[in-house]
């Protein structure tokens, strides 16, 4: 008979619950933020495992396993992202004059960042200034630092764009914002 706890002969149960699990070690530094909430990186060890997705094949219906590396950032494919567009105050001319970004360094990458905004005279879309712009260093500490990109576009409805060609680095964007102005004037 094998070891083990025994299991009941209904199926389940076994003698009593599991153990409890174990406590974590306690120490006399400090711990900053919340040390009982799951970090960003997808739990406590983010970076120390791969995703593997259940997947169901319906064109040739079977089941398959594909596998996310979480340290790879850097695919195969060309990057884009299109922002939604932001209308602050309705028909009017905003002044876009600063990106802000937050992303993970993973490593050096090269992003092109644009804004497009819109015009009601024309009914056009322009895309008047495009920005190419290294994030990341070679030691890749994956720590979350900024960088402020200055951009100057002027018009309705801004809209914030960025691009990396495949293979051109790994990406890892955590929060980005537009930095810019909008007249005071009454509105109509």
């Amino acid at each position: 008979m094998p070891s083990g706890r025994p299991v009941a002969d209904s199926g389940g149960g076994g003698d009593g619950p599991p153990d409890p699990p174990p406590h974590p070690p306690k120490t006399k530094t400090p711990t900053g933020g919340s040390p009982g909430l799951l970090t960003s990186t997808g739990g406590l060890y983010g970076f120390n495992y791969v995703l593997v997705l259940p997947i169901l094949n319906t064109k040739h219906n079977i089941g398959q396993f594909f596998t996310l590396d979480i340290e790879d950032f850097n695919c195969e494919e060309d990057v884009e992202y299109i922002f939604k567009q932001e209308e602050m105050q309705h028909l009017r001319q905003i002044s876009v004059h600063r990106i802000l970004v937050t992303y993970r360094d993973l490593g050096k990458v090269k992003v092109i960042f644009s804004v497009t905004t819109y015009s009601t005279e024309s009914d056009k879309y322009t895309t008047k200034e495009s920005k190419i712009v290294t994030l990341g260093s070679a030691k890749a500490d994956k720590k979350l630092h900024g960088k402020k990109i200055d951009i100057a576009i002027t018009g309705e409805r801004p809209q914030l764009r960025l691009f990396r060609k495949a293979k051109d680095g790994p990406l890892a964007i955590t929060k980005i914002s537009m930095v810019g102005t909008a007249p005071e004037e009454q509105q109509l």
